[in-house]
C-alpha cells in the first residue's frame, strides 16, 4: 500500500479524496526518471516543455501553465523539496537528487499549499538518515559520453539520537545538435550535487531534520533549431516603411548587405537536429539551500515547524534573434534570487471522526536581474537603415537592471468529519497577503533605442518604480462516498491562484499584472481489487479560468503580460495498476483535455482553433515490469515504459482588446517516446543496460515563432535516444 503526506498528514494513497499519482524513488530508478521533465512525461495531463535559453520552462498540468518570456514570471505549478517551496520558475527544471518519493498532485492546491498552485503541486521528499550505517554507490555509461555516478553514506553519530546522512551526484554527457555556423556541436547536460541531512531525536515525540543541499549545473540551453521559413517570408510580411519590426520590409532590404552571409540555413524537413546561429547558447546555474523540519508529537496534536533559505543563481548568454544574423545575438542574464520561508503547522493525531489541519505562511523573495543586450557585429550595415558600414547594427548596447522583492503571509486551515463509515466531508481555506514592489533602471546608446520607447543614444539612465497589493481568498469543500470498503468516490470544488508581479524582460516598464485564479470541479473515484493487486482510479474535472496572464508582442513595448483571457480546461484522467503475479506488472495511464479560450477571436487571427497552446490533447503512458529468480539471491529484471504526447499545439497567441488573437502555428505535434531496462539484480548488487527514446523519435519540448526579430520559426529540440549501462552496489 502506498503512503502520501499530500494533505500534510500521512494517508493511504486510495484513502485521499483527490487525484494524484505517487513514485517511491526506487521506482523513479526503474523508469529513468532524473529530472522534473522526465517525471512529467509519465502523468496523464502533464507536459514539460523547454524554452530557449534565459526563458522559464514550461510545466503544464491539465492545460494550466504561466505565460511569458521573463525569468522572474513566478510558475503555476507549486514545487515543493522536503516541504520547502521554490520559488524561482528557472530552477524547476531540476535534478532529482536522493530522492524517497514523489507525490503530484493535480488540480489546484489553494489550500493547504496556497501561493502558485493554480494547476497543482509536485512534492519531492528525500530520504532521511537511518539509524543502521549505510553505504551505496551507482554508476550508469552510455552513449555521447553519458556519465551519472552517485554515493550516499551515513549512519548514526550517537545511536539513536543524531544521524547524519551526505549523498554527492555527478552527470553529464556530450552536446547532440550541429551548429553549421560555428562549425561543432552544442546542447550538453552538466550536473554535480551533494545533499547533507542530519536528524536529531532529543526524545522520542520530538524529531529535529537539518537539510542542505548544492548544486552547479550547466544545463542544455534551448539552442533553437529553425525548420520552416526564409529571409524572403520574413520580408514579405512586413509593411513597407515600417520602422518597427511588425510589417513588410521597406525597400532598402531587398539589397541590404546586412543579410549577406548570414541567411537562415533552413531545412524544410524538421528535427535536423541542426541549428544555424553566430554564438552558442549558454547556461551556467547555481543553487543553494538549507532548512530545518523539527516535529513535536504530542498526546492529541502534532506541532511542526519548516524554516527555509535558498538562493538561485543563473548566467546566461543567448542568441535572442535565433539566427546566424548578428541581430541581437549578444543577450545575457545575469540572474540571482533569495527566498525565505517559514511554516508552522497544528495537525490532530487522533483517529477518531475529526481530523484536522492549522497553519501560518510567511515567504519573502528577493530577484535581481541585470540584462545587456545588442549586436556583437557593430560596423556592419544595420536592420533598420541600409546605411554604411560604419551604422551599428540594431543596438549597440541596452542594458536594464530590475530588483523584485514580494512578501506573503497567509493563514490557513482545512478539516476532515467521516458522519460514518461511508460518508466524510473535507472543508478547507486560506487567506493570503501579498506585497509586491519593483526598481527598474535601464539604459540604452545605439540606433535603435527610439525602436525600444527610449530617448536617442547618449539617453540618461531610465529609473522606474512600482509596487501592487493583493488579498486573495481560496477555499476548498469535498464531498466523499465509499459504498463498498475497496471504492472511494468523491466530488470537489476548490479554487486555486497564480501571483501577479512583473515582467521587466523586453518590456521595459514596471507595469504590474494582477493574480489569475482557477475554479476546479471534479468528480472521481478511486478502487482496489484482488486484494490489492489491482488499482484503477478515475477523475472527471472542469476548470473555469479567470483573468489569465498572457504575453502579448507589443511592437515598441516589447512583451507585456496582462490579464485579459478567460480560458475553460476539462478532461478525464485514468490511472491503472496491476501486479498479477509476485514477478508481472502491467498498468498506465490516460488523460484527455480540452483547453480553450472562453472568448471570441480576433478578426485577424492567423488560426481558427480556439485550442490552447502547449496542451496535449491526450496523453498516454503504458509499462510492463517482470522479475524472474534465477538462484542464488539473484533476479532477472526486464522494464519496459511508453509514452504519448499527442495534439500539442505550438503557438503564440495575445489579446487584442476583448478578443484572443491566436498566432501562426508553428508546429501541431505528437510524438511517443520508448523507454526499457534489462538487467539482473541482488539484494546488494544490480548489472543494467538500459535505453531511451529507443526509436530515437524527433520531437521538440517547445516552439514558436521569432516575433519580430528574424522571422521564422524555431524549435527546441528534445533530447535524441540514449543508451548504456548501469552498475549499482549496496554495502
Amino acid at each position: 500500500m502506498v503512503t502520501v503526506t499530500s494533505r500534510k498528514r500521512e494517508e493511504l494513497l486510495q484513502d485521499v479524496p483527490l487525484a494524484i499519482t505517487a513514485y517511491s524513488g526506487k521506482e523513479l530508478n526503474e523508469r529513468g526518471v532524473n529530472d522534473s521533465r522526465e517525471l512529467f512525461d509519465t502523468i496523464p495531463n502533464l507536459f514539460f516543455g523547454r524554452r530557449a535559453s534565459g526563458l522559464p520552462p514550461v510545466p503544464v498540468i491539465r492545460g494550466v501553465y504561466a505565460a511569458g518570456n521573463d525569468p522572474t514570471i513566478e510558475p503555476s505549478v507549486g514545487f515543493y523539496v522536503d516541504g520547502v517551496y521554490i520559488s524561482s520558475a528557472l530552477q524547476l527544471d531540476m535534478s532529482l537528487l536522493d530522492i524517497d518519493s514523489v507525490e503530484v498532485l493535480r488540480g489546484p492546491q489553494g489550500t493547504l499549499y496556497g501561493k502558485n498552485t493554480l494547476s497543482g503541486a509536485i512534492n519531492i521528499i528525500t530520504r532521511n538518515p537511518g539509524d543502521q550505517p549505510v553505504a551505496n554507490a551507482r554508476v550508469a555509461y552510455g552513449n555521447r559520453s553519458h556519465l551519472e555516478a552517485s554515493a550516499s553514506v551515513g549512519g548514526p553519530l550517537i545511536e539513536d539520537k543524531l544521524l547524519v546522512k551526505l549523498t554527492a551526484a555527478r552527470r553529464k554527457n556530450d552536446p547532440f545538435l550541429y551548429n553549421n555556423v560555428l562549425g561543432r556541436k552544442v546542447e550538453h547536460d552538466d550536473y554535480t550535487g551533494a545533499l547533507l541531512s542530519l536528524r536529531a531525536l532529543p526524545s522520542d515525540r520530538l524529531s529535529v531534520d537539518l537539510k542542505l543541499d548544492t548544486s552547479r549545473s550547466r544545463p542544455s540551453a534551448g539552442n533553437a533549431e529553425a525548420f520552416s521559413g526564409s529571409t524572403a517570408e520574413y520580408c514579405r510580411a512586413r509593411p513597407t516603411g515600417s520602422q518597427e519590426p511588425s510589417g513588410n520590409c521597406p525597400a532598402p532590404w531587398a539589397s541590404n548587405p546586412f543579410f549577406a552571409g548570414h541567411g537562415y540555413d533552413f531545412d524544410e524537413k524538421a528535427h535536423n537536429r541542426v541549428v544555424s546561429s553566430d554564438i552558442e547558447s549558454t547556461n551556467d546555474q547555481a543553487a543553494h539551500g538549507a532548512s530545518l523540519h523539527a516535529v513535536y508529537t504530542g498526546d492529541y496534536l502534532e506541532l511542526t515547524s519548516i524554516t527555509s533559505y535558498r538562493r538561485f543563481k543563473d548566467d546566461i548568454t543567448e542568441n535572442r534573434d535565433g539566427s546566424a544574423y548578428p541581430l541581437l545575438n549578444r543577450f545575457g542574464l545575469d540572474y540571482d534570487t533569495r527566498a525565505y520561508s517559514q511554516e508552522l503547522r497544528l495537525t490532530s493525531v487522533n483517529n477518531g471522526a475529526l481530523q484536522w489541519t492549522l497553519g501560518l505562511f510567511g515567504f519573502k523573495d528577493e530577484r535581481k536581474l541585470g540584462m545587456d543586450t545588442g549586436s556583437a557585429a557593430p560596423g556592419r550595415p544595420g536592420l533598420f537603415n541600409a546605411g554604411s558600414a560604419s551604422t551599428p547594427i540594431f543596438l549597440d548596447d541596452f542594458r536594464e537592471t530590475s530588483r523584485i522583492e514580494s512578501d506573503s503571509l497567509a493563514a490557513f486551515g482545512q478539516a476532515s468529519y467521516d458522519f460514518n463509515d461511508a460518508w466524510s466531508l473535507t472543508l478547507g481555506a486560506r487567506y493570503t497577503r501579498e506585497n509586491r514592489e519593483i526598481s527598474l533602471l535601464s539604459d540604452c546608446d545605439g540606433f535603435a533605442c527610439p525602436y525600444f520607447a527610449f530617448a536617442p543614444r547618449g539617453i540618461t539612465p531610465n529609473e522606474q518604480k512600482s509596487s501592487a497589493r493583493e488579498n486573495i481568498f481560496t477555499p476548498l469543500a469535498t464531498l466523499s462516498y465509499r459504498p463498498v470498503a475497496h471504492i472511494l468516490t468523491y466530488l470537489s470544488a476548490s479554487k486555486g491562484y497564480k501571483s501577479g508581479g512583473y515582467a521587466p524582460v523586453f518590456t521595459f516598464s514596471v507595469r504590474p499584472f494582477d493574480s489569475e485564479e482557477v475554479w476546479n470541479y471534479e468528480a472521481g473515484a478511486k478502487s482496489s481489487w484482488l486484494g490489492g493487486r489491482l488499482t484503477a482510479n478515475l477523475a472527471v474535472f472542469h476548470m473555469d479560468w479567470k483573468d489569465v496572464q498572457i504575453s502579448s508582442f507589443t511592437g515598441s513595448a516589447g512583451f507585456l503580460v496582462q490579464n485579459a483571457a478567460s480560458v475553460i480546461n476539462q478532461g478525464i484522467e485514468l490511472e491503472v495498476s496491476s501486479r498479477l503475479s509476485e514477478r508481472f506488472g502491467i498498468g498506465g495511464s490516460y488523460g484527455f483535455l480540452d483547453s480553450h479560450y472562453d472568448m471570441p477571436l480576433a478578426a485577424n487571427s492567423a488560426s481558427r482553433e480556439r485550442r490552447r497552446p502547449n496542451s496535449p490533447r491526450h496523453s498516454l503512458n503504458l509499462y510492463a515490469d517482470y522479475r524472474y529468480p534465477l538462484g542464488g539471491g539473484w533476479n532477472l529484471h526486464a522494464r519496459s515504459d511508453y509514452s504519448l504526447k499527442s495534439g500539442i499545439i505550438f503557438r503564440s497567441d495575445q489579446v487584442v482588446g476583448d478578443r484572443i488573437q491566436t498566432g501562426n502555428s508553428g508546429l501541431t505535434q505528437t510524438y511517443g517516446l520508448a523507454n526499457a531496462r534489462l538487467g539482473v539484480e541482488s539484494g546488494d548488487w544490480g548489472i543494467h543496460l538500459w535505453g531511451k527514446n529507443l526509436f530515437d523519435k524527433n520531437y521538440y519540448l517547445s516552439a514558436g515563432i521569432f516575433e519580430g526579430i528574424g522571422g521564422g520559426y524555431y524549435g527546441i529540440v528534445g533530447d535524441p535516444r540514449s543508451y548504456g549501462l548501469e552498475l549499482s552496489v549496496k554495502l
